[in-house]
């Protein structure tokens, strides 16, 4: 059952409402490949398996408090746009991250909510697949701006 639909390619036919999103998103994503890098790098450290899984459960409850308010405030496509970039950015889908950092039922939970709301956590980004996000990104970095 989905709840919401939407075409997230035919969301973005016009390029103003990609480059407002983009906008709003893109700190977003760097926030998350600080948060990443920095989750990695305690982990590099932990010595057991059980350290590691209580980090990252106080990893998670620490994400969900700073981040959870601002991920649910944004609109459809926008989401769906940050879970692209997650995966662009980190080179991990948010399934794959859920997965491996926490276990297959928490992952197979968010994904089937995501799936309800129309989206999915499993979603590759491509070059190929969203030409207009990758002219977003390429002018940015040229740029500074979107």
């Amino acid at each position: 059952m989905i709840l919401f639909q939407t075409s997230f390619a035919k969301s973005y036919d016009e390029t103003e409402n990609l480059r407002e999103d983009m906008a709003f998103v893109w700190p977003l994503i760097q926030t998350v490949k600080i948060e990443y890098e920095l989750a990695n790098a305690q982990i590099e450290f932990l010595e057991t398996k059980a350290e590691k899984v209580q980090y990252m459960e106080e990893f998670e409850k620490f994400i969900m408090n700073k981040y959870f308010k601002k991920v649910l405030e944004l609109q459809l496509e926008q989401g769906q746009l940050l879970l692209l970039l997650i995966h662009k950015e980190i080179g991990k889908t948010p399934y794959e991250l859920l997965s491996s950092y926490r276990n297959n039922n928490r992952a197979n939970f968010w994904q089937q909510f995501a799936r309800i709301i129309g989206t999915n956590l499993k979603e590759e980004y491509s070059a190929e697949k969203y030409p207009l996000v990758e002219a977003e990104i390429i002018h940015y970095k040229l740029n500074g701006t979107f």
